[in-house]
C-alpha cells in the first residue's frame, strides 16, 4: 500500500477475488459516506446502493455488472463493442434485453426504499435519435454521479 502527500491510496487487488474487491469497495464507500456525505438526489442515491446492486447482479448477470463497472471507469458510458468484449460474445449475438437484469435490480431497490422512485435506471441503452424504428443500442450509460472507479 502506498500513501503519498496528496492522500491517494493505491492497493494492488489484481490477485483478489471479485467478492474481495466488492468487500473492499463497500468498506471504502462506508468510510467515504462518513467523511464526506454525498448530496441528495437520484445520482447520489445510486452512489449509496451501487455495491448492493452489483452484488445482486453478480450471480446471474456478470456481464451486466462488468458493463456497469466499465461505464463508471469510462466516465458513465460503455460501448456496444466493449459489452461484446466483456461478455466474450460473438458478433451475431443480440443484446436485446441486456438491461433487463439491471432493471429488475433497480425496481427491487426502489421497492425496498433504497432508491427514490424517480431514480434513473442503473444501466440504460443509448440509441441514435436520428434513426426511426428499431435499432441496436449504440452504447449503455449509468446515471450521472457514479464516480467510483472499480478496479
Amino acid at each position: 500500500m502506498n500513501i503519498n502527500a496528496q492522500q491517494i491510496i493505491s492497493i494492488d487487488v489484481s490477485h483478489w477475488s471479485e467478492a474481495g474487491r466488492y468487500k473492499a469497495i463497500r468498506a471504502l464507500n462506508d468510510i467515504a459516506a462518513e467523511e464526506a456525505p454525498v448530496s441528495s438526489g437520484a445520482s447520489s442515491a445510486w452512489q449509496e446502493v451501487l455495491n448492493t446492486a452489483l452484488l445482486r447482479l453478480a450471480p446471474s448477470a456478470m456481464v451486466q455488472a462488468k458493463a456497469i463497472r466499465r461505464a463508471i471507469e469510462n466516465g458513465s458510458r460503455v460501448t456496444r463493442a466493449e459489452v461484446y468484449e466483456l461478455g466474450g460474445y460473438e458478433a451475431s449475438r443480440s443484446l436485446k434485453g441486456f438491461t433487463r437484469p439491471c432493471n429488475r435490480v433497480t425496481k427491487a431497490l426502489k421497492d425496498e426504499g433504497l432508491l427514490p422512485r424517480d431514480a434513473p435506471e442503473l444501466l440504460a441503452p443509448v440509441y441514435d435519435s436520428k434513426v426511426k424504428g428499431y435499432q441496436q443500442a449504440k452504447a449503455f450509460t449509468v446515471p450521472d454521479g457514479l464516480v467510483w472507479t472499480l478496479t
